[in-house]
């Protein structure tokens, strides 16, 4: 934010993809709980260094990406088949490994949710 400036600025866009339906087979989208704080955004982006994750939440799909080389490369991806409430990223202490913790609704009790856990482990060549 800068003072008296009243839009935001689009800035350099160093890479892209698609995550929408050429990722996983259509299917119709999960029902939406009844949320405090509404059910914006449609899709969460976690990021940690070179890793990007992105959680469509009405669709219950996780991608995750590594950015190499001015480009996005896709290093996995899950249907929880579930509503995503919310999600972070962890690392762990050596820093080769990254947990993403989702919060996720019950699908037959919208008022019940459950906690699942998503590991990615990166080979240190990689980097």
């Amino acid at each position: 934010y800068h003072e008296g400036v009243e839009s935001i600025e689009d800035g350099i866009i160093l890479a892209q993809t698609a995550i929408g339906d050429d990722l996983h087979q259509a299917k119709d989208n999960l029902t939406t709980p009844s949320l405090a704080m509404g059910s914006s955004p449609q899709v969460l982006v976690l990021c940690h260094d070179s890793v990007v994750v992105t959680a469509i939440r009405n669709e219950g799909f996780v991608s995750a990406f590594r950015f190499m080389g001015g480009s996005l490369e896709l290093i996995g991806r899950k249907n929880v088949d579930h509503f995503i409430i919310d999600a972070a990223i962890q690392p762990d202490e050596a820093g080769r490994k990254l947990t993403v913790v989702l919060l996720l609704c019950d699908s037959v009790n919208q008022k019940d949710g459950r906690i699942a856990k998503l590991y990615l482990s990166f080979d240190e060549s990689a980097s």
